[in-house]
């Protein structure tokens, strides 16, 4: 059985999965970083790929064609692994106050001194704080990665930077904002496409992982790109629910506008965009009720179970977070709702559904019943994977580019229907 090794880097975690040409996803694990705190975190990523692939070795015999690798964008590595995570703090102490918003949505303000030119960079704050941070450790660097580029690096030893489509540059940088920034450009490695050949697995990185050496290695993007591929969210009209501890709803669309309520940005199709709301709050709250109740109870609780309780008995505080949520929920989702309906475009009636929590069907079910809106999960809930999937066979030359893979590998495989009795 033919398949692609496919690696996606979270926060905390490491996902891992082998996929067909045709989806099918013949083996799925994740792997924790014994320190995801570290500030040298980056070093910890081989490790827990090593890790899936030895317990992969003892579940699963498959020839792996190649590798893609994706992870969470703008985390920003150095050459020596020193990272600088998404979610941190911009809080560099010089004038001049800036508004940020994160590919999750998010908005931080950032004492840096960022360049106008540059203040639409996801990348160009971040390097810039982590180098006002970190002076003789940025100093002495050689490359600047964003993470999975960093990855890259370790598995084959070339230098690029994943740009999702030639419109994603003012996301990132052009050399005019590096340097008003004051960056040097040679750390910054050239773009490089989703689904390029980044170069082939080192002996050392094969020997590590107990694969080939000279195994194929390509590009994936970063975390909210590939997650899309892996939804088949490439054709205007298409909705998408990302939800995990936080929530992004993502509608494609063929006609770009802006409002304050959502945010717009290129799809990784040329000619499409992406218009998304975010629901910050609705997956924390649950969890961190999960993580309390686990802890006075002293055992772990499965999400079913807990989602199950909580709908069993409505007026317990499970029952009471649950109805918090799902407003929450109706609440973002009516904003894009609202977005759309005020530019001419019609709302969905499926969403397809992405994340962890779309792998509890209880939850589903509770979701499709508030929304009013039939939900639909693929062959793979971590769609990240699925979108590197996408990349690795169409660089391997099985499909003509990421929409033709996507077309082929994305299968809905589960749908839930609101229920109209209630």
């Amino acid at each position: 059985m033919k398949t692609v090794l496919c690696a996606d880097i979270g926060t905390t975690s490491l996902k891992a999965g082998l996929f067909t040409a045709d989806g099918e996803a013949v083996f799925l694990c994740r792997k924790s970083f014994p320190q995801p705190d570290d500030r040298y975190v980056a070093r910890e990523w081989m490790g827990a790929l090593a890790a899936a692939m030895e317990k992969l070795n003892q579940e699963q015999k498959a020839s792996i064609e190649g590798i893609c690798i994706s992870g969470a964008g703008p985390t920003v590595v150095l050459d020596d692994g020193l990272t600088f995570r998404w979610n941190e703090t911009l809080n560099g102490g010089q004038s001049g106050e800036v508004k940020v918003q994160s590919p999750r949505g998010e908005v931080q303000s950032t004492q840096v001194a960022v360049p106008s030119s540059a203040a639409r960079s996801l990348f160009l704050p971040r390097i810039l704080e982590l180098k006002n941070r970190f002076p003789s450790q940025y100093a002495s660097s050689s490359r600047v990665f964003s993470g999975p580029e960093y990855f890259i690096y370790q598995l084959t030893g070339s230098a690029l930077t994943i740009l999702p489509e030639a419109r994603f540059e003012q996301a990132y940088w052009n050399d005019d904002a590096a340097l008003a920034c004051g960056i040097d450009l040679g750390k910054l490695p050239g773009f490089s496409a989703p689904g390029a050949l980044a170069g082939k697995l080192t002996q050392a990185a094969a020997a590590e992982l107990k694969l080939a050496d000279g195994l194929p290695v390509f590009c994936g993007a970063p975390d909210f790109v590939v997650a899309l591929i892996g939804t088949n969210t490439l054709q205007a009209g298409r909705l998408c629910d990302r939800a995990g501890s936080s929530e992004g709803f993502n509608f494609c669309i063929d006609k770009p506008f802006f409002t304050p309520e959502t945010r717009t940005l290129p799809s990784v199709i040329p000619g499409l965009w992406n218009i998304s709301v975010l629901s910050a709050e609705s997956g924390r709250i649950f969890v961190e009720y999960k993580h309390r109740l686990e802890k006075e109870r002293g055992a772990v609780i499965e999400y079913p179970q807990l989602v199950e309780a909580a709908l069993k008995n409505p007026q317990s505080e499970g029952g009471k977070i649950i109805r918090q949520i799902l407003e929450q929920v109706k609440e973002s989702v009516g904003r894009l709702k609202t977005a759309l309906a005020a530019n001419g475009i019609a709302f969905p009636a499926s969403m397809t559904v992405t994340g962890g929590q779309a792998k509890n069907d209880s939850w589903m079910q509770l979701k499709a019943n508030a929304l009013g809106m039939t939900l639909e999960i693929c062959n793979c809930p971590d769609s990240e994977l699925t979108g590197d999937a996408c990349a690795a066979w169409t660089g391997l030359g099985v499909y003509g580019g990421l929409q033709d893979a996507a077309n082929h590998i994305v299968k809905v495989t589960k749908r839930f229907t609101p229920n109209e009795n209630l």
